[in-house]
């Protein structure tokens, strides 16, 4: 699963959580920790993805979130964030 946020906005120190197995009627719990970095941002978007487990052995093993190779992800939802001043 993988936080796609603008890094002039936003840091997390873990954007990757790889898990083990998605399995329908399962739920599953992940916590992503999300620093804002600019107190004025007003409606930034973020995206969560969940990717394929192949990409995630490329993302894991050049130890970056850039890869040469074409993926899509399996789902996708894009989160408006509040503004910091409101949290």
């Amino acid at each position: 699963i993988l936080l796609s946020y603008n890094p002039e906005k936003y840091k997390s120190p873990k954007p990757l959580i790889q898990i083990g197995a998605l399995v329908p009627g399962i739920p599953l719990k992940c916590i992503f920790e999300l620093e804002c970095l600019d107190t004025s941002a007003v409606d930034q978007e973020i995206e969560i993805q969940v990717l394929p487990s192949q990409l995630e052995d490329v993302l894991r093993e050049t130890d970056r979130l850039e890869s040469d190779v074409n993926f899509s992800a399996l789902v996708m939802s894009r989160v408006t964030m509040p503004q910091s001043s409101l949290l």
